[in-house]
């Protein structure tokens, strides 16, 4: 798990999936491969979907906790369901001030369409407290479009 985990954190997915899938084997109701390894097969082009299953199994051992709920919203919004994936980052957002969960909120309800939902939640973005926590390049990257978007329309 330890390998795998260190394989998603370098944007190794195909290594870090076939580590996590050998990790679950061993420890099928494990929440955090789960979770770790719907991450990275939401990465993967093509076995996106494969991710679903994995997040709605940590989230039925689990329960609904914000960081499940955020990765199911990832993986909804990877598999272009925008829709659902804001519902489950709205509940996310309701129970945990962390950042994370309302920058992927704003994602969703930017690729559903609804560009004054994600203006009122720009707003409420902490982006100081953003910056300090480890996003992926990937996030990076959506972010710095996310501050041309807004900054551009104030």
């Amino acid at each position: 798990e330890s390998i795998a985990t260190l394989r998603l954190s370098q944007q190794r997915y195909v290594d870090a999936v076939r580590l996590y899938e050998q990790a679950e084997k061993l420890a099928p109701k494990n929440v955090r491969i789960l979770n770790n390894l719907a991450m990275a097969l939401s990465e993967i082009p093509g076995r996106e979907t494969e991710a679903i299953p994995k997040i709605e199994s940590a989230i039925a051992f689990f329960g609904r906790s914000p960081e499940l709920l955020d990765t199911q919203g990832l993986v909804l919004l990877r598999n272009d369901m925008p829709e659902a994936a804001t519902t489950v980052l709205r509940e996310a957002t309701a129970v945990s001030n962390d950042p994370r969960y309302r920058f992927h909120l704003i994602m969703a309800l930017l690729e559903k369409g609804d560009k004054k939902g994600a203006i009122s939640n720009w707003a409420q973005l902490d982006l100081r407290q953003l910056s300090k926590l480890p996003l992926t390049p990937g996030e990076l990257t959506d972010l710095e479009s996310l501050k041309k978007t807004f900054e551009s329309n104030t």
